[in-house]
C-alpha cells in the first residue's frame, strides 16, 4: 500500500502535473531549461504507465500525450507506456481502463471524459492496488476510496 501512495504522489505530481502545465505554455527558454532533466516523479521500481484518454484526437489532447511520453522517457524506471484512446465511446473507455489493468499498468493516469460513468472501471483498478489518477474532468467518487488521487485544473 505504501508503494501505491508514493507512486500516485510521484504520478500526480512528476507527471500530471508537468503534462497540465506543458499545455498551459511556458516563458521563453522554459522548453530549454527543462531538456534532459530528470522529472522529480521517476522512482527507482520499475513500472508500466497507462493513459486511458477518453477521446484524444483533438489538438490539446494529443499534446496531453506528447508532453506524458516526454516526460516518461526521461524515466529509466517506466518500462513501458500504453495509451488506449476511447475516441468519445464510453463503452470503449471502459474497458480500456480494464484493460490496462489485466495489461500490468501499475499507475494509470485517467482523462474521464464520461464523467461518472467511468467510475466504475477506476474503482476496480484502484482496488486492484494500482495508482488511478483521473485528472481534469471529475468521475465523481471519493479520493483514497475510489481512486489514488484527483488532480484538477485552476483556471
Amino acid at each position: 500500500m505504501r508503494m501505491k501512495r508514493l507512486f500516485a504522489a510521484a504520478l500526480a505530481s512528476g507527471t500530471a502535473v508537468p503534462l497540465l502545465a506543458g499545455c498551459a505554455g511556458g516563458g521563453a527558454g522554459s522548453e530549454a531549461d527543462n531538456a534532459g532533466a530528470r522529472p522529480a516523479g521517476c522512482g527507482d521500481t520499475e513500472a508500466v504507465i497507462g493513459f486511458a484518454d477518453g477521446y484524444g484526437s483533438n489538438s490539446w489532447k494529443r499534446l496531453n500525450r506528447a508532453e506524458l511520453e516526454d516526460e516518461l522517457s526521461k524515466c529509466p524506471s517506466v518500462t513501458d507506456f500504453i495509451y488506449p484512446d476511447a475516441q468519445g465511446d464510453t463503452q470503449k473507455a471502459i474497458p480500456d481502463i480494464n484493460s490496462l489493468a489485466s495489461q500490468g499498468a501499475n499507475g494509470i493516469l485517467a482523462f474521464p471524459d464520461a464523467g461518472e460513468a467511468i467510475l466504475p472501471a477506476l474503482r476496480s483498478a484502484y482496488k486492484s492496488d494500482i495508482a488511478v489518477v483521473p485528472y481534469r474532468v471529475s468521475p465523481g467518487g471519493e479520493a483514497g476510496r475510489d481512486y489514488t488521487t484527483f488532480v484538477a485544473s485552476d483556471f
